[in-house]
């Protein structure tokens, strides 16, 4: 029997008593669906949810590297604004230039907002073009939380006297040293020798800057493209402020006001399409330090991340640690790193179709 017809059959209800008591009934009823329902049980439970679990930043580089700087430095702060405080550890996944790291985010890690990535933007150049049958992913379909820093890209090389410009990239052949095909310390240097006639030889098979550093230390290749400028202050200073290293070019769309006697590639460009194709390949530099969950995570745990990043980041003990260690923090919101995620994929075709054949592949009909 219902609960209704329960109360209409007992005797001791009467008159007023019995209305009184159906018109609870009703409005009890009416509300129940309310407060069943995904989104309200979701933000009542949400502090429950995070307590007592730990939540994994994947970072695409080894310990010491640019992107792991960032990583832990962001996973300090991190459980400080999500609600129940949950343990946050970072993992690096060094693998394929950070090709490994996208995928597992997007076939394989927990879809419940336990797992964020940062993500090189130079992995989704992999997707859009097609070039390489290892990408498991879409990156349209990445939730985006964040980035933590836009940057300009640097080419460095021992100070021996050897290359000392970048008119020195054109006379003869230069050893630089790669991770793998989806990094920007391969991408660059090949499509400079492509668009500008540069003579890179590019070794791949170096997990990270710190591991090219010591390739360099090792004369096992002169120099390596692929290393940021916010990378170089917080962690290579010493080595660059000593003498040992020297920087000979940077890139971007603007240059780095830190290194303003350092020649930008883009200035390179003998024309309007070489200036072209040297925009699109930089304009990557702007989500350099980009955030992401898998797709299928909830929508509401995706706004409380990106709630949670925006306080990270304006959080004054998160940027006094950034300041003592030297790491630049340039931030976009979720919204807007979506937005520059977005526009890369509406890239002309021609333009990706350029860089594409540039890049080794075989042209489309």
């Amino acid at each position: 029997m219902t609960l209704y017809g329960a109360l209409k059959t007992r005797r001791k209800f009467h008159g007023s008593s019995y209305a009184v008591c159906c018109l609870a009934l009703r409005i009890i009823m009416l509300f129940v669906p309310l407060a069943l329902s995904p989104s309200l049980l979701f933000a009542q439970t949400e502090p429950e949810f995070y307590r007592g679990k730990t939540v994994i930043v994947g970072v695409p580089s080894d310990p010491g590297g640019g992107y792991d700087l960032h990583g832990r430095l962001f996973a300090n702060h991190l459980s400080n604004h999500i609600p129940g405080n949950p343990n946050v550890i970072t993992q690096n996944v060094t693998a394929g230039g950070g090709l490994v790291l996208a995928n597992n985010l997007f076939t394989t890690a927990p879809k419940d907002g336990t797992y964020i990535a940062l993500l090189r933007a130079s992995v989704l150049y992999e997707d859009i073009f097609g070039l390489n049958t290892a990408v498991r992913f879409k990156g349209r379909e990445f939730n985006w939380i964040g980035n933590l820093n836009s940057s300009q890209d640097t080419c460095v090389f021992r100070n021996n006297g050897y290359v000392s410009s970048p008119s020195d990239f054109y006379k003869r052949e230069i050893i630089v040293g790669a991770d793998g095909v989806a990094g920007m310390d391969y991408s660059f240097p090949r499509i400079y020798n492509e668009i500008l006639g540069t003579k890179f030889k590019i070794v791949m098979g170096y997990k990270g800057t710190p591991d090219r550093i010591l390739a360099m230390e090792r004369g096992e290749i002169e120099g390596a493209c692929g290393v940021t400028t916010s990378q170089l202050k917080a962690t290579l200073s010493e080595s660059y402020l000593g003498g040992r290293l020297k920087i000979i070019a940077q890139a971007g769309l603007a240059s780095d006001p830190d290194f303003p006697d350092v020649p930008n590639m883009l200035n390179r460009a003998e024309s309007s399409g070489q200036r072209r194709v040297l925009e699109f390949l930089f304009a990557q530099l702007k989500i350099n330090r980009s955030v992401a969950v898998p797709p299928g995570t909830p929508a509401e745990r995706v706004a409380l991340l990106r709630k949670a990043f925006d306080a990270v980041t304006k959080d004054p003990s998160f940027l006094s640690e950034a300041k003592r260690q030297r790491i630049d923090i340039n931030t976009l919101d979720g919204a807007e790193t979506a937005a520059a995620v977005e526009s890369f994929y509406n890239s002309p075709k021609d333009m990706i179709e350029i860089v594409r054949t540039a890049l080794g592949a075989e042209p489309r009909r």
